[in-house]
């Protein structure tokens, strides 16, 4: 009976490829309106303008084998008309799942009611729909190859061009490395007085050069950390938002060392506020977040999204990890290869980004169990809000944490890996490494889960390790409090740049040299966020911090709230000092030195 079906309509996997190149077209459309008109960011890479046609290509060639198979066994239901209508519906949910702005169950019913007028359509013509199918589906597969042939070749281009511009180094010029563990915060690792193993290889490669005590990031979250971490300018100086990329006004790290003879390479797991698209990229030969595998390639579709999101679906294949997410061992092999293949006669500066620590706290085996107590349970997404009568809160809370242990472990071990092929190729004893995290985490120490939702010291104090040999001395250890912000003026004196001429601030070097230095004033600011739980303080308007000698003051611009803590004497920030009576004195001196970001909406 299945005869019936094929020889006079086109056949069911040829109806769902051009129906899968049509969703790719339909999708870039709706990011064009997200980007153009919506003002977002799109979290996809510079393949989306053939990767999206790509995905959906390879997506709908798995639904047409479906469609095969059931016009083949009930003919009579699988008709062209339901065939057809299937894949346009289908196709129209993929474009309207771009915009969170509608309602799922919206989208569904305008997707369905798309999908039977197609149907009725494919059912009536289907000669017509048979030339369309055989003229439009070799074209679009040709239109598809071109767009990958000259993306790439773009980007080869670029690198090239990128390369030829690198101005002269100073012989003997140092190196440079900053590693950046995205989210882990100081209190989780050995050398901080944690008393878990989390962290033996990076303990031991700090007692090679200076570790700070108290060293603090410019922002709870990742695109300000890194623009500090890039600029030297503070968070509050900067535009850079949750839909606001880093202004080009400014020079980064990466650009002024390409000035000076530096052949630079960035190395980004953090694909969404770590990524070329944020202004992140600027002044890199080579620039890799959005970096191709089968898995990513999916996440160009919308129809593998909502499938890869859906929480029942995740649930009963107990799969919680990001679509496509870059673990450690791939950021490390394409750092180690690009060091294989870069111009040996120049000085490099390599920026990573590693996120394996990064919620969901998903590490492999051994390090998943590694901190679980027996029979007790690991946590790899814990909501932010908890619920009333919630009698396993602590429970769950814990078993976050213990997941969380376990990424760091992971990602120490694979540092441990790093160093040691970087010492096997005597690529340590010339080169500068920075390691340090873009912001911390939360685990309701003051009933608030994850970061970017306020400024208390959990989601702020971060590792910071700093060597170079013949110039930091081993088993430094600085206790004062110190800015990230002051890291780009770090790299350009201890490479031999100077200090404080390129970038503003201080290097941090001074500070190991003479621990008797004023303690720096240490900010932190983060701009209000929607779609954040009403508790919170980020929920409730813009949040400004400001820390000198032993006290920090925390105020909510959108409420007032102000709250005070000695971080020596309190380092959880357990205690509020505010309503005592040192407060008033304290909060009017400290209240002045309050900086303010610039205004403008922040959408997460």
């Amino acid at each position: 009976m299945a005869e019936a079906v094929f020889p006079r309509h086109p056949h069911p996997v040829a109806i769902a490829a051009l129906g899968g190149l049509a969703a790719g077209g339909l999708e870039l459309a709706g990011y064009a309106i997200r980007h153009v008109f919506l003002g977002e960011f799109l979290f996809q890479g510079p393949h989306l303008i053939w990767a999206a046609p790509a995905a959906n290509l390879l997506v709908y060639l798995m639904l047409g084998l479906g469609l095969t198979l059931g016009a083949m066994v009930l003919p009579r239901l699988f008709t062209t008309g339901v065939i057809t209508g299937s894949v346009a519906g289908l196709a129209m949910f993929g474009l309207l799942y771009i915009f969170p702005q509608l309602h799922r169950v919206a989208s569904l019913i305008l997707a369905l009611g798309v999908g039977v007028q197609a149907g009725r359509w494919a059912a009536g013509h289907p000669d017509a729909l048979g030339r369309g199918v055989r003229r439009l589906l070799p074209a679009g597969l040709g239109l598809v190859l071109l767009l990958a042939a000259a993306t790439g070749a773009w980007r080869m281009y670029r690198e090239h061009r990128a390369l030829r511009a690198i101005g002269e180094a100073t012989p003997g010029t140092p190196n440079v490395l900053l590693l950046v563990l995205d989210t882990v915060r100081a209190f989780n690792l050995g050398m901080y007085g944690y008393p878990r193993p989390t962290s033996p290889n990076l303990d031991a490669f700090a007692a090679t050069g200076a570790r700070f005590e108290q060293a603090f990031s410019t922002a709870p979250w990742t695109l300000p950390s890194h623009a500090s971490l890039f600029t030297g300018h503070q968070a509050h100086e900067s535009r850079a938002d949750w839909m606001v990329p880093l202004e080009d006004t400014v020079a980064t790290v990466a650009e002024v060392l390409s000035r000076y003879g530096f052949v630079t390479a960035g190395f980004s797991a953090n694909t969404d506020y770590a990524s070329e698209e944020v202004g992140l990229a600027r002044g890199f030969t080579r620039f890799e977040d959005y970096t191709l595998s089968p898995a990513r390639l999916l996440r160009h579709s919308q129809l593998a999204l909502a499938v890869a999101r859906n929480r029942t679906l995740r649930r009963l294949l107990g799969a919680y990890d990001n679509l496509g997410r870059k673990h450690a061992p791939e950021v490390t092999a394409r750092i180690l290869g690009w060091l294989d293949d870069r111009p040996a006669e120049k000085p490099f500066f390599i920026f990573a980004n590693y996120y394996d620590a990064h919620r969901p706290y998903l590490p492999p085996a051994p390090w998943n169990r590694k901190f679980a107590a027996d029979g007790g349970s690991i946590d790899p997404r814990l909501d932010r809000t908890g619920r009333p009568g919630d009698a396993a809160r602590a429970e769950r809370t814990q078993g976050a944490i213990d997941a969380y242990d376990g990424a760091i472990a992971y990602l120490d071990d694979e540092l441990g890996r790093l160093f040691a092929e970087l010492g096997r190729r005597k690529l340590l004893t010339n080169t500068l490494v920075i390691i340090t995290s873009d912001h911390g985490e939360e685990f309701g120490e003051h009933g608030i889960f994850d970061h970017g939702n306020s400024l208390y010291r959990q989601s702020l104090q971060v590792p910071l390790v700093i060597r170079l040999d013949n110039r930091i001395p081993p088993g430094s250890v600085v206790d004062e409090a110190v800015s990230l912000r002051d890291i780009p003026a770090t790299i350009t004196d201890l490479t031999g740049l100077g200090s404080g001429i390129l970038f503003p601030g201080q290097s941090l070097a001074e500070r190991v040299f003479d621990p008797t230095r004023p303690a720096d004033t240490i900010f932190a600011t983060v701009r209000k966020a929607i779609r954040q739980p009403a508790s919170y303080p980020a929920a409730q308007g813009d949040l400004s911090s400001v820390a000198i000698d032993s006290l920090r003051l925390i105020r909510n611009l959108g409420t007032g709230r102000e709250e005070l803590f000695d971080f020596l004497r309190d380092p959880r920030e357990a205690s509020d000092l505010r309503p005592s009576p040192r407060g008033d004195t304290a909060a009017a001196r400290l209240g002045a030195l309050l900086p303010s970001p610039p205004s403008h909406q922040a959408t997460p």
